[in-house]
């Protein structure tokens, strides 16, 4: 597999977008509710999950959709943490995206991107999610 694009990266954003719209989750609530579905896009899925987390001694969980395709992983996923209060989006791309800090790299070259919000929730992760529908 080549380096992942912007416009591919934008496509699937769209596509997460509109799954999510049409699906009513418009808040961290929603999305833990959707946790355990799978959409099958073809070849590529759309995840919703959950993973427990715990740090200095607080648990808490965070709620996640996670966008897969076969032979380049997952090039979107996002989280939100209602407890702590944070949400992050993370994506793999072949370029570096405005916003977005660099943590690591795939074999293809693709860098691993990931834009934490503090003290965000669900709107924030949405607004994310946006911007990179429309990314050029």
């Amino acid at each position: 597999m080549a380096k992942i694009t912007k416009g591919y990266i934008s496509s699937k954003a769209r596509i997460i977008k509109n799954i999510l719209n049409a699906r009513g989750i418009v808040s961290a609530s929603d999305l833990e509710k959707s946790v355990g579905v799978t959409i099958s896009l073809g070849d590529d899925v759309l995840e919703f999950v959950s993973k427990d987390h715990s740090e200095q001694g607080v648990r808490s969980t965070s709620y996640k959709f996670s966008y897969g395709a076969p032979g380049i992983g997952t090039p979107i996923e996002g989280a939100v943490n209602p407890t702590p209060n944070y949400s992050l989006m993370i994506v793999k791309c072949g370029s570096f995206i405005p916003g977005y800090s660099s943590f690591g790299s795939d074999q293809q070259g693709n860098i691993l991107q990931v834009r934490e919000m503090r003290n965000s929730g669900f709107a924030e992760l949405m607004a994310a999610l946006e911007e990179l529908s429309v990314l050029k």
